[in-house]
C-alpha cells in the first residue's frame, strides 16, 4: 500500500509539519474514517520498522478523541449511515478487537505501551458494542494489562445500559473465560467487594445471553465465594 510522502514525517519527530497533518486527519475524522484507518496502519508498520511505539502512540492520541466521539454517537443512533462500517472498522483496529491469535505475543509490547490509552477510550465510549467487544478481548488476550481495570469500565458500562445490546456473540466468549479464569483459578479464595460486584454485574448479562457456563459461573460466585470489603 502506497501512502503520500507527507505520512513519514509523523514517525520522526513532532515537527510542526507532523502536528498540521495530524490535525487536519483529525478535523476529517468524522468524514474520512476510512483514510485515518489506512494512514495509522501505515504508521503502525513503519514504527514496528523503525522501533518507534511512542511515534505510532503519539500518533494514535491525536485521533483518539474525535474516534471516541464518533464511538459513542454511533452506539446512541444505532447508525445505520453508509460510512458506518468504515467508523466500525477504524474503532476495532484502534482497540486491536480483531487481533489475530499468532499476533497476540507479537503485539504485547506495543499495546503494553498504550495500554493507558485505550482504557481510557474504553472509559469513554465503553457504550459502544465494538469498544466494548474490544475490551472483552483484551481483557482475554492480556489479563495482567487489561483484566481487573477492563472489568470495572466494562461492568459500569454495562450497568448504564443494561440488558445484552452491548454483547457479541465473541464478547461473551472473552469475557466467559476471562471470568472462568479469574473465579476458578487465580482468585480462589476471597473476592473484594468491588470485584464481586463487578463480575455479578457482567455475569447476570451473560446468562441473558442464554450461556449455561456464565450461569454456573455466577452460581459459584453467589454460593461459594467469600466477600471481603
Amino acid at each position: 500500500m502506497m501512502m503520500p510522502n507527507c505520512v513519514t514525517p509523523i514517525c520522526v519527530s513532532d515537527s510542526d509539519v507532523e502536528q498540521t497533518f495530524a490535525k487536519k486527519l483529525r478535523d476529517r475524522c468524522d468524514k474520512a474514517p476510512h483514510l485515518i484507518y489506512s494512514v495509522l496502519l501505515w504508521v503502525h508498520i513503519l514504527s514496528e520498522k523503525t522501533g518507534k511505539k511512542d511515534r505510532y502512540w503519539w500518533f494514535w492520541r491525536q485521533q483518539s478523541e474525535p474516534v471516541q466521539n464518533i464511538a459513542v454517537k454511533i452506539a446512541k443512533e444505532n447508525s445505520r449511515h453508509r460510512q458506518a462500517d468504515d467508523y466500525r472498522k477504524l474503532i476495532r483496529y484502534m482497540l486491536f478487537a480483531d487481533i489475530a491469535e499468532q499476533h497476540v505475543n507479537h503485539e504485547r509490547d506495543n499495546i503494553d505501551f498504550g495500554k493507558d490509552l485505550i482504557k481510557q477510550f474504553a472509559v469513554n465510549a465503553g457504550t459502544n458494542p465494538d469498544v466494548f467487544e474490544a475490551m472483552s478481548s483484551l481483557m482475554f488476550h492480556y489479563p495482567d494489562m487489561f483484566f481487573e481495570s477492563g472489568l470495572s469500565i466494562l461492568s459500569k458500562h454495562q450497568k448504564e445500559i443494561g440488558e445484552t445490546k452491548l454483547f457479541s456473540g465473541n464478547t461473551v466468549f472473552y469475557l466467559e473465560i476471562a471470568l472462568s479464569r479469574c473465579l476458578l483459578f487465580e482468585n480462589t479464595a476471597r473476592l473484594s467487594k468491588e470485584l464481586h460486584k463487578s463480575c455479578k454485574i457482567l455475569l447476570d448479562a451473560i446468562v441473558e445471553t442464554g450461556s449455561s457456563r456464565a450461569y454456573h459461573l455466577r452460581e459459584h460466585l453467589i454460593r461459594s465465594r467469600i466477600v471481603v470489603n
